[in-house]
């Protein structure tokens, strides 16, 4: 009679809390710091615009528009929640919510499907 190999269900419950720790500050951080990932670099001010979205609240500066996700896990993030986030920040101005929407949405403003795919699995790695 075999038994039940208790810690082989620990370390795969664990890869995967691991793996879906994975935040949008991370995935954003590491999009904009990976020029490898990209024909061109991105210029010092469209890297600083995409760090400042995710900014948290400080003194008398204002939080980025995307502070509210920036701690999320990108494997929970859904459609309803960048909506709400979106429709709150029209209220702040309707030029800047579609930009953080863009970069929220697509952050490359091409690939950010194979972004985050190869932050995940690098992170993944990371973890296994």
């Amino acid at each position: 009679m075999q038994g039940i190999d208790t810690s082989k269900d620990e370390r795969e419950q664990k890869k995967v809390e691991q793996r879906e720790s994975l935040t949008f500050a991370e995935v954003l951080s590491r999009f904009v710091n990976d020029d490898a990932s990209r024909d061109f670099p991105l210029r010092p001010r469209t890297r600083a615009d995409y760090l400042n979205m995710i900014r948290p609240a400080s003194g008398r500066r204002f939080a980025g528009e995307l502070a509210s996700l920036a701690d999320k896990s990108v494997y929970r993030l859904d459609g309803r929640e960048l909506k709400a986030t979106f429709n709150a920040l029209r209220k702040r101005g309707e030029t800047r919510a579609a930009y953080a929407m863009q970069i929220a949405n697509d952050p490359s403003q091409r690939r950010r499907r194979s972004t985050i795919a190869s932050a995940s699995r690098s992170r993944t790695r990371e973890i296994e």
